[in-house]
């Protein structure tokens, strides 16, 4: 599949943005600040760092380029038509990531599976608790982390690199991101296809759903126990939903891209402008005390 090339005037607009170094920021305050607050209330702590480090370093990031966030982040929506391929593409999505995290949980064996266990954050727990931590991940995970990574870094990484290999570096630094060696196959996955959404439609309101799919579902089985701690997919059954959710994925990513043909790729940006700090002197005071007010709400609740 031909991926459609960046704008030709997106790389002087975007030459000078930040990548790298403001995903090490948010990422080393989701670490620390934002880890000391999921101890206090796990639901809490991912919401904070969702929205204000994820979501909110992006957002000042775009402010000081001096570029609308609107458009930046492409809000608008796709056209209708596209939609059932989207939640086509998020569900065969569903059964990809499923096969392959048990692909790679087999080769890196049974105990570092059992250790990196994604769903324990949602075992041993209040029920109340974990319909709180259920909507946090099926929410607002989503929405951060997709804000980031396929809203900012994709096109600022695109601009820089080119789509294919701005597609392979935010879904590689996606699955590094979240540091689980057993899931790093099924997260590499997932971030190549939130990415394909992302510049197939145009838009990055179908990366966000098909990311809440994705989370929800797994949420939803774990909750009602149809997916036992001790319990893994079967190696051929694993081959075989890899097998089978490759098809429906690509030909709904191929219809998006005839039904959704945005004339360039991606809303157009104001002429390059540099990133000022200077413009977003009172977002970040903002920012900040919001911060250090829901921090220490956070920190209460422990």
């Amino acid at each position: 599949m031909r991926l459609p090339p960046p704008p030709p005037d997106e790389t002087a607009t975007l030459a000078a943005a930040p990548a790298y170094g403001l995903l090490v920021l948010a990422f080393g305050l989701h670490l620390t600040v934002g880890s000391q607050l999921q101890r206090a209330w796990l639901p809490f702590g991912i919401a904070y760092g969702q929205v204000l480090f994820f979501f909110g370093l992006a957002f000042l990031a775009v402010v000081a380029l001096g570029q609308s966030p609107r458009r930046f982040f492409a809000l608008a929506p796709p056209p209708a038509r596209t939609w059932p391929w989207v939640v086509l593409a998020a569900l065969a999505g569903f059964f990809l990531a499923g096969g392959l995290n048990a692909l790679n949980q087999w080769l890196v064996g049974e105990d570092l599976a059992r250790l990196f266990d994604s769903t324990r954050v949602l075992r041993h727990r209040p029920f109340s608790e974990q319909v709180a931590v259920a909507l946090a991940v099926t929410l607002l995970a989503p929405f951060g982390e997709e804000f980031l990574f396929r809203g900012y870094l994709l096109r600022v990484l695109r601009a820089r690199h080119g789509t294919g290999a701005a597609l392979l570096l935010t879904s590689l630094l996606f699955a590094v991101m979240h540091l689980n060696p057993a899931s790093f196959a099924a997260l590499l996955a997932l971030g190549l296809l939130f990415g394909l959404l992302r510049i197939l439609s145009g838009s990055l309101l179908p990366s966000i759903v098909a990311h809440a799919v994705q989370n929800g579902t797994t949420a939803l089985v774990v909750l009602f126990e149809q997916a036992p701690e001790s319990e893994t997919i079967e190696l051929g059954l694993a081959t075989l939903f890899v097998a089978g959710a490759l098809p429906p994925i690509t030909f709904g990513l191929a219809q998006i891209r005839r039904l959704a043909d945005p004339p360039s790729g991606e809303p157009a940006l104001v002429p390059a402008r540099g990133f000022d700090l200077e413009r977003i002197r009172v977002p970040i005071a903002v920012w900040l005390g919001t911060a250090f007010v829901a921090g220490f709400v956070g920190l209460s609740l422990a």
